[in-house]
């Protein structure tokens, strides 16, 4: 399933992912694979899940010069896969960057039961995380109490900071859970 984590703050978001393809997790497909894509200067869509169904989705933005409206391309996005007959794969995609009103956000967009949008909002000089993960790394492991437990020793200031941290708990859910490996791969966007 892979393993995607991003940290936004109100002067920087960092995205992380793990570059493992696999198929039902026993049929390794590729080591060096980036989870994401930038679709403008500011703003880049993220993915785990099954890699064709997320690459197709995620092929419908083309990079452009001007930012695209992040809300609208989730709801997009959601109509997608509401619209999509039933698959037996889970995919989850995060769509952030900075918007219309030149805040960093990101929404939440899969293909469960509940199929909703969820956003994640910076908030002042707070953290704000959210994580894209297989249903084992959910049930299993508190991956918000690790991220915290990183940050506290890295520090969370800086976009390098919150990557360091990132990396230490990509690689712990690597050791965790075979759809995860320890290659990966950063984007920082910052104001």
């Amino acid at each position: 399933m892979s393993f995607v984590s991003v940290i936004a703050r109100k002067d920087f978001i960092t995205v992380m992912t793990d570059g493992r393809v696999s198929f039902a997790k026993q049929l390794i497909l590729k080591e060096d694979y980036k989870k994401f894509k930038k679709i403008s200067k500011k703003q880049f869509i993220a993915f785990t899940g099954n890699q064709e169904y997320c690459e197709r989705i995620v092929s419908l933005f083309d990079y452009k010069n001007a930012q695209y409206n992040l809300k609208e391309i989730s709801y997009q996005i959601h109509e997608i896969i509401n619209q999509a007959p039933y698959v037996n794969f889970h995919v989850n995609l995060a769509i952030g960057g900075l918007n219309e009103d030149n805040e960093f956000v990101v929404y939440h967009v899969q293909n469960t039961l509940k199929q909703s949008i969820k956003e994640l909002k910076t908030k002042k000089n707070k953290i704000s995380y959210g994580f894209l993960n297989s249903e084992y790394v959910e049930k299993n492991i508190n991956t918000e109490q690790k991220l915290v437990e990183y940050l506290r020793n890295t520090g969370f200031n800086t976009p390098n900071k919150c990557l360091k941290a990132q990396k230490l708990l990509n690689d712990y859910i690597a050791s965790k859970d075979s759809s995860v490996n320890r290659n990966t791969f950063t984007l920082k966007i910052t104001r």
